[in-house]
């Protein structure tokens, strides 16, 4: 069995959320791996090497943060952090199930930055096509219109405008 104040001193608890998905930006603030997120709301402390989830309230260290993920036991999270980070730790644990863990583990990972990709994707184009609508919208507005249409343009504007800049607020966090 291994030793957890060993285990927790060489895994970094960074590490294993981006295993998961969770991409700490430089104030470690990262989408939640334990629920659907569409914002930031964990927080990972690399010098403490504890997370915090500010959405779902889960908090903990390195071998909480797996077991809560992978639905595991404290020594299966013990053992599964070992194999996934590729520490080599426990020498008992049979090289076929280290690589099969870590393999399954770096599938997973790539899986969820191929969604987050795709979904960075849909918000690029849909922001292209409101920049679009935004244009032709101005241009209806500046070829002088009759009044009852005027009101209509100017209140698709704002719509326009203010979905625009709610994408570019998103893309600045």
């Amino acid at each position: 069995m291994l030793n957890f104040s060993e285990l927790k001193a060489a895994a970094r608890i960074e590490d294993l959320a981006r295993l998961f998905g969770g991409v700490p930006d430089r104030r470690g603030m990262c989408r939640c791996v334990l629920h659907d997120d569409k914002t930031p709301s964990m927080k990972i402390d690399a010098e403490k090497q504890l997370f915090y989830c500010f959405g779902c309230g889960a908090g903990g260290d390195i071998i909480t943060l797996a077991q809560l993920h992978e639905g595991l036991s404290a020594p299966e999270a013990a053992r599964f952090i070992d194999c996934a980070l590729g520490l080599g730790l426990d020498k008992k644990i049979p090289d076929a199930e280290r690589r099969d863990t870590m393999l399954r583990a770096k599938k997973r990972h790539f899986r969820e930055m191929l969604r987050r990709d795709e979904e960075a994707e849909k918000e690029r184009k849909l922001y292209s096509e409101l920049c679009g609508e935004m244009h032709r919208l101005r241009e209806a507005m500046n070829a002088e219109p009759p009044n009852s249409k005027k009101a209509e343009l100017v209140e698709k504007l704002n719509k326009v405008e203010y979905l625009i800049n709610l994408i570019e607020i998103k893309a600045c966090k």
